[in-house]
């Protein structure tokens, strides 16, 4: 069987992380929780994993990996750009900017759905 491993990572202080990265992580939970079935099928083994930051690694926060490659490598005109996040300033203490994903011009600061999907059978279609 083969594996196909998501990993998020997002800023966390003392289980709060902030509203764009809890968007995203919802819609990983309801991506992995409708793909799962379609992957076991093609006997591909979905692996979901958190990893919490601390601030000091806050520019890592909101990356979804796939197999260890960021999702923006999988989907054609994306791009990464970093924007300012009043939510996170709010846990921060300090201004802060926080990932983006930029596709056909459009900067989408939680990962979509949409994004995610494309991206997991990417690497689906790879895997099998």
């Amino acid at each position: 069987m083969k594996t196909l491993t998501i990993i998020w990572k997002h800023y966390d202080k003392d289980g709060d992380t902030c509203n764009r990265c809890g968007k995203t992580g919802e819609t990983i939970r309801q991506v992995v929780s409708k793909l799962t079935p379609e992957l076991a099928r093609h006997d591909i083994d979905l692996v979901y994993q958190e990893k919490k930051l601390e601030k000091d690694a806050i520019d890592q926060s909101n990356i979804v990996l796939l197999n260890g490659i960021p999702i923006e490598q999988y989907v054609p005109d994306t791009r990464v750009q970093y924007t300012p996040c009043d939510s996170c300033s709010c846990l921060t203490g300090v201004d802060t900017s926080c990932r983006a994903v930029v596709r056909n011009g459009r900067v989408h600061e939680d990962v979509s759905r949409e994004m995610l999907i494309e991206a997991i059978r990417q690497v689906m279609k790879s895997l099998v």
